[in-house]
């Protein structure tokens, strides 16, 4: 892909395996819109928390270089489990 500073370059997960965020791994090589990674943050957060990661929390960092980077820090917290209803 040529250099473009309007689209999405690497995305590079810490804290997590990235498949436990797919929807932000996806995001490489498509068009960069800021307003639409924080969207998908927050969706992805929400669905860490209903895997049970309660106090899950994502931050995402924007660098822009050829292509805009960018660098998802996933802290999962503890998992809680319902052992009984």
């Amino acid at each position: 892909m040529p250099c473009s500073s309007h689209r999405v370059g690497q995305v590079t997960v810490t804290g997590a395996p990235a498949g436990a965020v797919p929807q932000l791994a996806v995001l490489e090589g498509t068009l960069d819109d800021s307003d639409r990674t924080d969207r998908v943050a927050r969706v992805a957060t929400e669905g860490l928390r209903a895997q049970g990661y309660a106090d899950a929390a994502i931050a995402v960092v924007r660098r822009p270089r050829c292509r805009v980077d960018l660098d998802v820090a996933v802290a999962l917290g503890p998992r809680y489990r319902i052992a009984q209803i």
